[in-house]
């Protein structure tokens, strides 16, 4: 029995990650398809575009087996990669904040796009960092890469979200997501997975671009951005 004067309150629910989270991302979608839909455009045609350029080269070059010493077609690879990443970046980072956003209640808008490119810059920072350690990680046994994705994964919503710099949003990624280090692991690896094979289609990647950031959306959501736990009342005097 409770004392007398005593109001019984909920507990505070331990957040955990679950694949579960990609059917939530998927409803999220479904709820305002045509938003999410028309913001997704842009960034596809964009990051199409740089897988197709350099095949566009080579039909378009007269000598279609350039010189391994060429310096200028390797500078070109060098820049169309970090455009691309910074790309890809900025748009899972749009989307996991407009994710956010909707997830507190509100109906995703194009204002939020604007919202979320104010911190290009600290998420460009960001996606490099990330970039590197992952790159040394997948080059040590691939496993390491895999986990340091997972534990980095909700760096972008914290720097559009809590204005964090670069460093500072990994830090707080990497620490709250360390308890759940296998489950995130595995879950962005799951839907890379499924962005990644959608590429290999047409139409596809328009639905698993915004898919990829409300994951991510719903991660920070569940450690992040949780309201406060209710407050016991106080004892009846």
């Amino acid at each position: 029995m409770s004392a007398p004067g005593y109001t019984p309150y909920p507990r505070p629910r331990a957040p955990e990650v679950s694949t579960s989270f990609i059917g939530d991302a998927f409803n999220l979608f479904k709820e305002h398809w045509v938003t999410y839909l028309l913001i997704a455009i842009p960034g596809v045609l964009v990051i199409g575009g740089t897988f197709l350029y350099p095949f566009w080269q080579v039909f378009q070059a007269a000598d279609p087996e350039p010189s391994p010493f060429d310096t200028t077609s390797i500078f070109q690879s060098i820049g169309l990669s970090i455009f691309q990443g910074l790309v890809i970046t900025l748009t899972y980072a749009v989307f996991a904040h407009i994710g956010v956003r909707h997830l507190r209640g509100e109906t995703p808008s194009f204002d939020m796009v604007g919202e979320a490119l104010v911190r290009a810059i600290p998420l460009a920072f960001a996606s490099f960092f990330i970039s590197v350690l992952v790159a040394v990680g997948t080059y040590c046994c691939c496993l390491p890469g895999l986990i340091l994705s997972g534990l980095f994964s909700i760096t972008p919503p914290i720097v559009t979200m809590l204005g964090k710099g670069p460093i500072d949003a990994m830090s707080l990624s990497f620490d709250t997501l360390k308890p759940q280090l296998w489950p995130v692991t595995y879950l962005i690896f799951l839907t890379s997975l499924i962005v990644g094979l959608s590429f290999l289609t047409v139409l596809l990647p328009l639905l698993t671009m915004p898919l990829y950031g409300l994951v991510v959306a719903r991660l920070y959501h569940e450690f992040l951005d949780q309201p406060s736990a209710p407050i016991p009342a106080e004892p009846l005097r």
